[in-house]
């Protein structure tokens, strides 16, 4: 009976041993999850680049670049200086023999500074049908037409062409959201490029108020070109102007 209670003793204090090497696992614990990866380092977004700007607005509407009758490009900006009638026309309008007056200001003024530049539009009752082909040659033949003449442009609704556009965007009484109301409306145009009248479709050329204001307008002086700058030297070949030569060095008085 005591070798019995021995050997339990022995076999106890052989399991507390056990126990003691190997911690036991907490009650009520579940086996940790295994740690997530970490996440992938993230791209570097470049800076988004500058939306395109547009190009500026013109400063005047002889800053427009048009068409003329031929398909050409004809700049307007070469008759900066210049008193400038535009004026939209049409074959077959009723106001169409204001062709003849047009063409004698234009004669008559011509080499003291004015321009009348003609710009065909279909838009009121389509009464310029025509191709420019055969606008240009009914000007020419029915009435001897030398002043420039354009390609059609657009006065009314969202097609509207630019350079009216800018036109019906100038104050009262010149623009002020009015468009043209019909053919031959005028817009007179001063020396320093400013649109200074607006003279009504039933209004001729001709008429004495009209011939006395571009008398007015072409006794004004036209405006002093800008001055250009001249180029350093070494510039125009891009290259930075040479340095200014350093002075000899003065030997002392011995």
């Amino acid at each position: 009976m005591w070798f019995e209670l021995l050997m339990s003793g022995a076999l106890i204090m052989a399991m507390a041993q056990c126990c003691a090497a190997s911690p036991a696992t907490p009650a009520n614990s579940s086996t940790p999850a295994a740690a997530a990866p970490p996440p992938p380092p993230a791209t570097p977004v470049s800076p988004a680049s500058p939306a395109p700007t547009g190009s500026s607005s013109p400063a005047g509407v002889l800053d427009f670049k048009l068409t003329d009758i031929d398909g050409k490009p004809y700049d307007l900006a070469q008759h900066k200086g210049k008193v400038v009638m535009l004026v939209n026309v049409a074959s077959k309008c009723g106001l169409t023999p204001q062709y003849a007056a047009l063409e004698k200001l234009h004669d008559e003024y011509k080499e003291q500074g004015l321009v009348v530049v003609g710009l065909p539009c279909n838009d009121f009752m389509e009464q310029e049908p025509g191709t420019e082909a055969e606008i240009k040659t009914f000007c020419s033949s029915t009435y001897g037409v030398s002043f420039p003449m354009m390609s059609k442009v657009t006065i009314k609704g969202a097609s509207r062409s630019p350079i009216y556009q800018f036109i019906i965007d100038q104050p009262a009484p010149i623009g002020g959201g009015k468009e043209p109301t019909w053919n031959f409306t005028k817009f007179i145009v001063n020396r320093e490029g400013k649109i200074v009248e607006r003279v009504e479709p039933r209004t001729s050329p001709a008429d004495e108020k009209v011939v006395a204001r571009i008398k007015s307008l072409l006794s004004e002086k036209a405006p002093a070109a800008s001055p250009v700058k001249e180029p350093e030297a070494g510039a125009s070949a891009g290259k930075p102007p040479a340095p200014a030569a350093s002075p000899s060095p003065v030997a002392p008085r011995k």
